[in-house]
């Protein structure tokens, strides 16, 4: 297979070159003076490859195989495909095969260097040597050369940096040929700076890891370090060329114990796979197909644990119709066969479903029943209605919404398991839950801030003349409605295999529902949260003060902390506005309580990608947030010492009707 030749002729072809980085520089290296007979290599030399050979040597260029080629016919298989590398600029190749006679085709690649001839019914597919100017991460500005070994330097790994002379002669300045006889993977140079220039090269090491080592775990562990520090670039790669190399990985050695290294590393959060990805069942299904040739799909539906993944996986890869249906059709039917055998891992799941059914459907019913019988009591009070009364009366309003468009929705998609109805809808009810969603939470803001006032200025509040619109509660309805307007735009009714539809959020991966997640969470809990608290806390400290005051109108320490406070405010606090503060303070309370589960729940989940998301805590914990408006009228009624009574004769003049 191999003959070995000479030292000396080979380094004095290679210095011939004329230029300054070559052999003869400071950069020169060992080059490998082996020379190939094989014959997967006299295979390669059709009519159309001696012709292009004869072409270039009459014109003084240097022709020689490149890339997967060199690698596939130094482990003895005949290459697919076969790239050339030249010395001729790509001007000076089209001067040739025009001058020739040969056929061009597919002139894209020029820019880059690379020239396509097709002779005798064969492409030959011919790139100059380049050096890498700038780099972004995903393309490169290149410059023509004719230093083999500067364009070695720039390939991302020595089994690809190799030439093969048209005379068998291997060009090996990395050392590549001995790292495949070693089965081993390492970048050209320094690992960090390779990525950097581009970060598909993150999921080419995978690819060709699992095309060539033997074991799963051996790496070089500052070459895991270097991925793990740039993964996040590889969210700049468009999905399409990251499906490309994943398609192949999935179908080498390895698959499994490369997607759960890729999970290790932080890689699958950029990459589209979902966060909490079932690595068991991969592995077992991995282990079952691994020597069947599988598509690449049969074996990453393994890792999915809803549809939805494998939609979150479409957005981001852009997969084909026939990889989506696949996946889908995967993720929707194997829970029924594992079930037919048996062994169905997702069984406790079904009464989890119940569970929440039951759960969503206590509370809906309880919201509506609740909050429209304090609003019809209220309402037939509508002549004595209060200033306290009108934040009441839309904190019910809001509280309904919730019940109506945010609950009731849930619970009839948990019940049906898919969206009915047209685009609109979806975007409606979408846009409505979340509306529901502000306008409680900040109608209770707006009522806090009103008894803020009251206790503490109570002279404005007094003096603050009677108007037709409650402006604090307009306030709080304007930034519900406007805030939600993101919803119209963010979901829309999707159809997720044919005739199947899903009212679908769509978001920039991977840091789109991220940013959704805690801005949601910072809009509708963090910022109300803390207003909330530093209103119950100035409003408890100026009622402390009061009391204070009152005790010790005969001391000196009195009247001196008398001056510093306003007159109104040491003349007293009625009984009616304590009620009113206690009743706001644990509305409060009952919210913080409730959303705070569900918003830790919530950020937890796309944060950390080991969050248990599918457990029956995190389940319930999401479920808490709407019992506050639930609880919301309760505390009313237990405040409102006449509401009572009002339920009890309200109820039985109806009876008596």
């Amino acid at each position: 297979m191999w003959g070995r030749a000479a030292a000396g002729p080979v380094l004095s072809l290679l210095c011939s070159s004329g230029t300054s980085r070559g052999l003869c520089g400071p950069l020169s290296r060992t080059v490998s003076t082996m020379q190939l007979k094989s014959s997967e290599f006299q295979a390669l030399f059709t009519d159309g490859l001696k012709s292009i050979a004869e072409l270039f040597s009459e014109n003084s260029y240097e022709l020689r195989i490149a890339g997967g080629a060199v690698r596939d016919l130094l482990t003895g298989k005949q290459p697919d495909d076969v790239d050339f590398a030249t010395t001729a600029t790509p001007e000076h190749m089209k001067q040739l095969f025009q001058a020739a006679g040969i056929r061009m085709i597919n002139n894209k690649g020029e820019k880059h260097g690379t020239i396509t001839a097709r002779v005798h019914d064969q492409n030959f597919e011919i790139t100059t040597l380049r050096i890498d100017v700038t780099t972004d991460g995903r393309h490169a500005e290149v410059q023509f050369t004719t230093d083999w070994q500067t364009d070695a330097e720039r390939r991302d790994l020595t089994v690809n940096s190799m030439f093969l002379g048209l005379d068998g002669t291997l060009y090996d300045y990395f050392n590549g040929f001995d790292d495949l006889k070693k089965k081993k993977i390492r970048f050209v140079g320094d690992a960090t700076q390779r990525i950097q220039e581009d970060y598909l090269r993150i999921m080419r090491y995978f690819r060709f890891y699992g095309k060539i080592a033997e074991e799963p775990g051996d790496h070089d562990l500052s070459t895991l370090k270097s991925i793990k520090k740039n993964a996040k670039g590889l969210a700049g790669i468009s999905g399409e060329r990251i499906w490309v190399e994943l398609k192949k990985l999935l179908v080498g050695n390895h698959a499994a114990h490369l997607i759960s290294l890729m999970y290790e590393l932080e890689i699958a959060q950029y990459i589209g796979l979902p966060v909490d990805g079932s690595l068991e069942e991969l592995k077992r299904v991995w282990k079952n197909v691994q020597h069947r040739s599988p598509k690449p799909m049969t074996v990453l539906a393994a890792l999915f644990r809803t549809q939805d993944d494998v939609l979150r996986l479409d957005l981001r890869l852009k997969i084909s119709k026939e990889e989506k249906q696949l996946g889908l059709f995967l993720v929707k039917y194997r829970r029924d066969l594992l079930k037919a055998d048996g062994s169905d891992p997702y069984e406790k799941d079904y009464w989890l479903a119940q569970i929440e059914i039951a759960v969503l459907g206590a509370i809906f019913a309880l919201a509506l029943v609740t909050n429209s019988i304090l609003l019809l009591l209220l309402w037939r009070r509508h002549k004595q209605v209060s200033r306290m009364h009108v934040f009441v009366i839309h904190l019910c309003l809001a509280d309904l919404v919730v019940a109506l468009f945010q609950v009731f929705p849930q619970l009839f998609w948990d019940i049906t398991d898919r969206f009915v109805g047209p685009d609109a809808i979806c975007r409606l009810v979408k846009y409505l839950q979340i509306v529901g969603m502000l306008a409680s939470t900040y109608m209770i803001v707006v009522m806090t801030i009103d008894r803020y006032q009251a206790i503490c200025n109570p002279m404005v509040t007094f003096q603050r003349k009677r108007a037709r619109w409650n402006l604090p509660v307009c306030i709080a309805w304007c930034i519900s409605l406007i805030g939600s307007l993101p919803q119209v735009f963010i979901f829309s009714k999707t159809e997720i295999y044919p005739g199947v539809f899903e009212c679908w959020a769509h978001f920039i991966e991977p840091w789109g529902l991220k940013a959704y997640v805690t801005w949601t969470s910072m809009v509708v809990f963090v910022v109300p949260a803390l207003t909330l608290i530093v209103c119950q806390v100035r409003i408890c400290r100026a009622i402390q003060m009061n009391l204070y005051s009152k005790t010790h109108q005969q001391s000196g320490e009195s009247k001196k902390e008398l001056k510093t406070w306003r007159a109104s405010s040491v003349a007293g606090v009625s009984k009616a506005r304590i009620k009113t503060v206690k009743m706001t303070l644990v509305i409060v309370l009952v919210y913080i309580l409730c959303w705070s589960p569900f918003f830790t729940v919530q950020l937890w989940s796309v944060w950390d990608p080991k969050a248990p998301r599918e457990t029956a805590t995190f389940t319930i914990l999401m479920l808490l947030a709407s019992l506050n408006s639930c609880a919301n009228p309760f505390i009313y009624m237990f405040f409102s010492g006449q509401m009572p009574k009002d339920v009890s004769k309200c109820f039985t003049e109806y009876t008596v009707k």
